[in-house]
Parts: C-alpha cells; sequence; structure tokens
C-alpha cells in the first residue's frame, strides 16, 4: 500500500488539500522532510507540500510522487501569511505534479521545468548528467 504525506508546518495547505480531496485521515503530516523520512519512503509514495528543489530530487529519484502547491506569479499575497483553505482558493493556489522523465540525445541531456506559461517562464539548461522534469496542473 502507498503511503500518503504532507510536508508542511501550515494548517490551510492540509484544509486545502482535504477540501479537494486530495488526502484523507489516514494521511501522514509532517513540518519537516528530513533524510530520515525520505530514506523511509518506498517507490510511488505520494509527497505533497511546498518543497525545496533539492528535497524533490531526492524524492523523484526514489521514484516518489510528488505534488506541489503552488500560487501564481503576480499574486499580492504577504509572505509566512497564514492562509485558510477559502483564502488559498482566493489567491488561486494551484496543485502540480512533478515527474521526472530519463531522455539522451547525442550523450547531451536536457533538464527542462515544464510549467504552465500562465504560472512560470520555461527554465531550461544543459548539463550532461541530468533528467528531464515536467511539471503538471492537477487542480
Amino acid at each position: 500500500m502507498e503511503r500518503e504525506l504532507v510536508v508542511t508546518r501550515h494548517k490551510g495547505v492540509i484544509e486545502w488539500l482535504h477540501k479537494h480531496s486530495c488526502i484523507n485521515q489516514n494521511t501522514e503530516i509532517v513540518e519537516r522532510l528530513d533524510d530520515e523520512i525520505i530514506s523511509s519512503l518506498s517507490p510511488h509514495d505520494i509527497v505533497y507540500g511546498v518543497l525545496p528543489l533539492h528535497l524533490v530530487m531526492k524524492l523523484l529519484s526514489k521514484n516518489i510522487r510528488v505534488y506541489i502547491v503552488q500560487f501564481p506569479q503576480g499574486k499580492d499575497i504577504p509572505r509566512g501569511a497564514e492562509l485558510s483553505a477559502d483564502e488559498m482558493d482566493q489567491y488561486e493556489a494551484k496543485l502540480y505534479w512533478l515527474g521526472m522523465v530519463v531522455t539522451f540525445d547525442n550523450s547531451e541531456l536536457d533538464i527542462k521545468f515544464r510549467i504552465p506559461s500562465d504560472h512560470v517562464d520555461l527554465v531550461q539548461f544543459n548539463n550532461p548528467h541530468s533528467v528531464s522534469f515536467e511539471m503538471l496542473r492537477v487542480l
């Protein structure tokens, strides 16, 4: 059975994920994601949250499904504000699935973060030891 985990210190994020039927009463909630928790996860487990890229990459390298809560750019949201689930909807919070795909092209790989253009511009850079990432809106 797959394990579900929400990483957040914000109660509004938990309420918002419940409100949109993303998680249930069996979903684990933690404030921080550390190496011990990451090592306890198995392939196909699910992690939701607002996570820094280095943690996302660790999760994806273990074939863990990652869902990121994001707000559109340009919204005037006070940094560190505690928002309710309804306020998150008012500020147009979105949930994105972040996937990893390994591709080879003439021994050079491209990393591409594909995020809907209304959210963030495409970021692309070359690295010979990389993978492709895709970020798709699911909510």
